[in-house]
Parts: C-alpha cells; sequence; structure tokens
C-alpha cells in the first residue's frame, strides 16, 4: 500500500538535510532512531540508493576485465595495485579530514572516487584468477 509523502512541518527537504529559506537542519547531533519515522524512511532509501549505485558501478567497470588476457592483467599489475592504494589514500583523506565526507557535494565526489578505484581493483584481481 502506497503511502503519500508528507512534506516537512519545518518546510524544505528533510531528506537532503535542506530547510525553506536555504538554512540546513542540525541533524549531526541525532541519532537515526530519534528522528521522525519519514525522516527514518528516507535515510534508508538514500543509503540503500547510494549501496545500489555503487553496486552496480562496481559490476558495469569490473565486468570487462573478465575478458582480458591473464598476460596483460601480470604485465600491468603495477595498475591494480596503484588503484587499492589510492582507494586507500581516499579513505585516510576522509579520515584525517571528516569535514569532506560531510559537506555537499565532497561527500559525493569522494564516494564515487573511491568506487570507481575499488571498481578498477576488484577488475584487476579478477582478471587474474578467471
Amino acid at each position: 500500500m502506497a503511502t503519500a509523502e508528507r512534506p516537512s512541518p519545518r518546510g524544505g527537504d528533510l531528506e537532503a538535510g535542506l530547510l525553506e529559506g536555504g538554512g540546513s537542519s542540525d541533524f549531526f547531533g541525532a541519532t537515526v532512531a530519534e528522528l521522525d519515522a519519514q525522516t527514518q524512511r528516507g535515510f534508508i532509501r538514500k543509503v540503500y540508493g547510494i549501496l545500489g549505485a555503487q553496486l552496480l558501478v562496481t559490476t558495469l567497470i569490473s565486468a570487462p576485465f573478465l575478458f582480458v588476457s591473464k598476460a596483460w592483467a601480470e604485465d600491468h599489475q603495477f595498475l591494480g595495485l596503484i588503484c587499492s592504494l589510492s582507494a586507500l589514500a581516499v579513505i585516510i583523506a576522509g579520515s584525517c579530514s571528516p569535514g569532506i565526507f560531510r559537506s555537499y557535494p565532497s561527500n559525493y565526489i569522494f564516494c564515487a572516487v573511491f568506487t570507481v578505484l575499488e571498481a578498477l581493483t576488484v577488475g584487476f584481481i579478477v582478471s587474474l584468477y578467471t
């Protein structure tokens, strides 16, 4: 049974953390369990949407590596190592400066860069074991 989306009582897009007038809501101090049911559903929808997109991109990028010859993959192992170390560097950058993962649009940019680097790493691993 479909339910109608209720607008935020304060106006704006709660899922994006935006209020009418351009202000930002202050949900960083609250846990998801403390928020209202509509915001919880929006958060879960957003998290699973991002996860699904990451899995799709990883599959699409790493699938062509199935058709790469093992000799080519062994000759270019350094590219896989560069990708995996670069993905680690993205995680370290986010750990050292957590603000870049909490502000829009840098959080989406870093998520996309990490996803592509991990997909390439998976692709190189797959090419070595097929």
